[in-house]
């Protein structure tokens, strides 16, 4: 089509000098000539993926992993609000634009629950087991199932407000603030404790402690 034409020779696959009967050629490609050589050569070759340009992006990424789950390890078991300070934390370090670190600071805190199953798996699994036969445990699941419902109820009425207002950086860092003085407060106070196990509560003691918790 450019007007260029080449010798068909140059292209031409050499015949072999002998073939048997019944039994294909067999070519030798160091026979080829140079030219078509080459280009056979360059449409078999298999690049090998870089991956240096990925290594700082990696690197930087780790980090910011290992970042959140120290403060999401040494908050979580703490008298302070684990959610705010990961929300912090994203700001600081311009993550909370990316939905893959917002599912990310979601998902480690699946470390903590764990954590809490595995100490207290033989009470936990005791329940499990009694929990048709036992009145305290049944009740006990009753009572874990009522300080759920108030946070679905909310979690499903006001669900984008909490995402859209509370979730605000200056929110957060208010809420913490005046959360520390109720802490300090409470702490202060001479309160007797009228239950010693979370078996024994009162059912309303139970949808109690979920209210507080959608508070807090």
């Amino acid at each position: 089509g450019n007007g260029l034409r080449t010798s068909d020779s140059e292209y031409s696959v050499p015949k072999p000098d002998k073939q048997a009967k019944g039994h294909l050629p067999i070519l030798n490609f160091t026979d080829l000539p140079l030219r078509q050589h080459d280009e056979w050569a360059t449409r078999t070759r298999v690049e090998e993926p870089s991956i240096s340009s990925d290594c700082p992006q990696m690197l930087a990424d780790l980090l910011k992993a290992l970042v959140l789950g120290i403060v999401e390890g040494v908050t979580e078991f703490l008298p302070v609000s684990s959610t705010g300070h990961l929300l912090l934390v994203e700001r600081f370090m311009d993550l909370d634009r990316d939905n893959f670190w917002k599912t990310f600071a979601v998902m480690i805190q699946l470390g903590a629950i764990l954590a809490i199953l595995v100490i207290y798996f033989g009470r936990l699994w005791r329940v499990a087991l009694g929990m048709f036969s036992d009145p305290a445990a049944r009740r006990f699941v009753i009572g874990v199932l009522l300080a759920f419902f108030p946070a679905v109820v909310l979690g499903l009425i006001f669900g984008s407000f909490i995402k859209s207002v509370l979730f605000n950086p200056w929110v957060v860092c208010f809420t913490l603030i005046a959360g520390g003085a109720v802490l300090l407060w409470v702490d202060q106070q001479d309160f007797k404790p009228r239950y010693h196990d979370a078996m024994a509560f009162s059912l309303p003691m139970y949808l109690g402690i979920g209210v507080a918790q959608c508070a807090a």
